[in-house]
């Protein structure tokens, strides 16, 4: 399943431990929700406790889901400045949209890294 990391705020009443999902099309879990697009409208979060976990997991891969990772602002400043330490002293003063713009960048150069 394709990873996408963002800087939007989890959503509220998710356990901090599932899995959420975004896909096209409708997609498979314990909680189902629509809401703004990333990859699509549909939301799923999946209890890793859930003994269909691994089924729900397959059936969203098939369905083109992508799994998200929730950053917060302050966990993001943190990974640019561990990735370029040379200007680290520059990072706070980053605006939001300048922070996700280098944050996405960071985590896209990470997952060709460990593909």
């Amino acid at each position: 399943m394709q990873i996408f990391n963002t800087l939007m705020p989890r959503p509220q009443g998710v356990p901090e431990h599932y899995l959420i999902c975004n896909a096209p099309r409708p997609i498979i879990g314990d909680m189902l929700w629509e809401g703004d697009f990333i990859h699509g409208r549909f939301y799923a979060a999946l209890d890793p406790e859930n003994p269909e976990f691994d089924i729900c997991v397959r059936e969203n891969t098939a369905l083109d889901a992508w799994h998200l990772i929730f950053w917060t602002e302050a966990e993001a400043r943190d990974r640019v400045k561990e990735a370029y330490p040379k200007y680290a002293h520059k990072v706070d003063s980053l605006s939001f949209e300048q922070l996700y713009d280098t944050f996405r960048n960071v985590m896209k150069r990470e997952e060709r890294t460990e593909a």
